[in-house]
């Protein structure tokens, strides 16, 4: 697993020209969200210098987001959906861990850090780059939406869902100011 191939969706960003492109074709298209895409498009391509490949490869699930753990009876953890388990850095698994289950508030992140640390985690957020694999796959989880949006034939889905798709990718949306404040946590 550990050769397999790393795959552009954990590792390569969209891109400042690709970010601009799909703002003038949303724009061009009558986007209801074209707007907003605009503003946030600046920050995505500013966090895509962020991107370094991987240092350290192991077997990684690449998909711990909240919908894939589920409590257990006896009050732990069950880690399903392993479909996109693979090679990554887990300094970069951890990187996502935190922003999801962080809430960017420093004495959480702080304990979701050590916690993992103490129970012999391998990974470590240090610098910007660790936030490589979150800014890649939230970047073509964003490029999707758009794409859909502008054609909607090419996957069968229609232009309503593609809009809530990038309202509910931009809910929340990863910042440099907000991946810092993850960094001064740690």
């Amino acid at each position: 697993m550990v050769n397999a191939p790393l795959g552009p969706w954990f590792t390569e960003p969209i891109g400042p020209d690709r970010w601009h492109e799909f703002g003038d074709e949303l724009s061009a298209a009558g986007a209801p969200f074209a707007g907003q895409f605009a503003e946030l498009s600046v920050e995505f391509a500013a966090l895509d210098e962020w991107v370094r490949p991987p240092g350290v490869v192991q077997p990684c699930h690449r998909d711990l987001w909240a919908e894939n753990l589920l409590p257990t009876a006896p009050g732990g953890v069950c880690v399903i959906d392993w479909e996109d388990c693979g090679p990554a850095d887990p300094n970069y698994e951890l990187a996502c861990m935190l922003v999801e289950f962080g809430g960017g508030e420093p004495e959480r992140l702080r304990g979701i850090y050590d916690s993992y640390r103490d129970c012999g985690g391998p990974g470590r957020v240090t610098r910007h780059s660790d936030f490589s694999m979150l800014i890649a796959q939230l970047g073509h989880i964003c490029e999707i939406a758009c794409r859909d949006w502008l054609d909607p034939a090419s996957r069968s889905t229609d232009r309503a869902h593609s809009a809530e798709r990038f309202a509910e990718f931009v809910q929340r949306p990863h910042t440099r100011a907000g991946l810092q404040l993850i960094l001064d946590a740690l």
